[in-house]
């Protein structure tokens, strides 16, 4: 098919309708890219709709929490956990500890009060002190993982110190 220009020049034409001709031209071709443009930005605006209905509509994880001692020679005086900054409980029975997240990066907290139990030098058993650490927790949607918190000693002596290690399962 001719472009609607080329086929004005093959007709003979006088120069009133040529220049009439060539203004209905360039008005259609304007309000056909207008159109375009139109089609184009409401395209966009469903895909970022399609987006945001997805991400709403994932599934939970299910995530369950789960704290394991081996800082045998350390009494707590307390231990809290936080999921993005609120505070959740480990579990200490079948079916607690248990939150739901929605899938993506979460930030773990794990804070303790500790008081060494044995030691050398007697002042350690009266002194307490704070033991924290983080971890990132990337979740996939509609998953289940546990995650176990394990207080241990770090590193040999005379350089040992008790820490905090995550591991999901």
């Amino acid at each position: 098919m001719l472009p609607a220009r080329l086929l004005l020049i093959l007709l003979p034409l006088s120069t009133t309708a040529w220049g009439q001709t060539a203004a209905e031209i360039d008005a259609m071709e304007s309000d056909a890219r207008s159109l375009k443009e139109s089609v184009d930005q409401t395209q966009k605006a469903l895909q970022q709709l399609r987006e945001r209905v997805a991400q709403t509509h994932t599934l939970p994880s299910q995530v369950r929490f789960r704290f394991v001692n081996e800082l045998k020679d350390y009494a707590f005086l307390s231990l809290q956990i936080y999921v993005d900054g609120e505070r959740v409980e480990p579990a200490d029975e079948p079916g607690s500890g248990k939150l739901s997240l929605k899938a993506g990066s979460h930030t773990l907290q794990a804070k303790a009060r500790l008081r060494s139990t044995s030691g050398a030098a007697g002042y350690l058993r009266s002194y307490p002190f704070n033991l924290q650490a983080s971890h990132t927790l990337d979740l996939k949607a509609d998953t289940r993982v546990e995650v176990v918190i394990t207080g241990r000693i770090e590193g040999d002596a005379p350089n040992s110190r008790p820490s905090f290690v995550f591991a999901t399962e």
